[in-house]
């Protein structure tokens, strides 16, 4: 199979980890492409001897040790010289051991690097670019919404420059203020969201969803509840499927908006589960001064 990669990630399967690439296909169907069998690694400067040290040291984390000779990434030298790799049964791991390794050798190495990245970076992948994945005969299944499902043991980088058929979402919101001031999540309801596709969504490439019983004609929706209306938009996201979700101030305002609202309410009573990406996993922010940053999973 042939699928652009557009994110990755990594999760477990008897508690092994496993890379996860997903992307969209050439007729524009969803991929998720399991990639197990990959192992987390660094490098320590040290000479052979000390393996037997550190792997008893960290039995616990270290699978094994190969000695290998590099060359050193920062400065210019002549020689490689000898260095540990470091194999060890959790991407969490690294960062677990890297300060004590630190102590015990002269230097450690690509102790920062993503295990995802790691993987990619060792397979030839990029972020947007093609890939080629043969299926494997044993395949490993994860709860992983809207895709086709695919467990490859072989993953190659392939020489394509167009794009699969994306698919683009924008979305916004609008909130009722109470007294006239700025609306806060606890107090003001969410009473409209709007929405455009592109590609259509079912002959739609706008539109609204009401929070209320409305008569309206158009491409509007009325849900009757801001409830309703917050399930239908989660609801049209996984039908739709998006590739790319876009909207004007969305991660400072919108999508915190959201979520604490979706708090509010679900204290109340209501059963509003805020999915929006592949992997199954409900949307959260992190404020950081006065950055937001956004995941609304893959």
């Amino acid at each position: 199979m042939n699928f652009q990669i557009l994110d990755a990630d990594y999760t477990y399967s008897d508690g092994k980890p496993v890379v996860r690439l997903y992307g969209r296909d050439e007729s524009g169907n969803s991929v998720c492409c399991s990639a197990p069998g990959f192992e987390p690694y660094f490098y320590a400067k040290a000479p052979p001897e000390m393996s037997a040290i550190l792997q008893e040291k960290f039995k616990e984390h270290i699978k094994k040790i190969e000695p290998v000779n590099r060359f050193e990434p920062i400065g210019y030298y002549k020689n490689p010289v000898s260095m540990l790799k470091i194999i060890l049964y959790d991407p969490k791991g690294v960062p677990v051991i890297r300060d004590e390794v630190r102590n015990i050798v002269d230097e450690v190495y690509e102790t920062d690097i993503l295990f995802r990245n790691r993987y990619m970076v060792d397979k030839g992948l990029g972020g947007m670019g093609w890939a080629k994945a043969e299926p494997a005969p044993e395949p490993v299944n994860f709860d992983v919404l809207s895709c086709i499902k695919i467990t490859s043991g072989k993953v190659e980088p392939l020489d394509i420059l167009r794009n699969a058929p994306l698919r683009h979402l924008a979305y916004d919101i609008e909130c009722l203020p109470i007294n006239g001031a700025m609306p806060v999540p606890e107090n003001s309801p969410i009473v409209l969201m709007s929405l455009a596709f592109a590609p259509d969504f079912d002959g739609k490439k706008t539109l609204v969803l009401v929070g209320k019983d409305a008569r309206i004609e158009g491409e509007t929706e009325s849900c009757g509840s801001e409830e309703a209306m917050l399930k239908r938009f989660f609801e049209i996201i996984r039908e739709y499927d998006p590739d790319i979700l876009v909207g004007y101030n969305s991660n400072s305002f919108d999508v915190p908006y959201i979520v604490e609202r979706i708090k509010t309410l679900n204290k109340k009573g209501a059963r509003i589960e805020p999915l929006m990406g592949r992997d199954g996993r409900t949307v959260y922010y992190k404020k950081f001064g006065n950055t937001t940053r956004v995941s609304v999973g893959l």
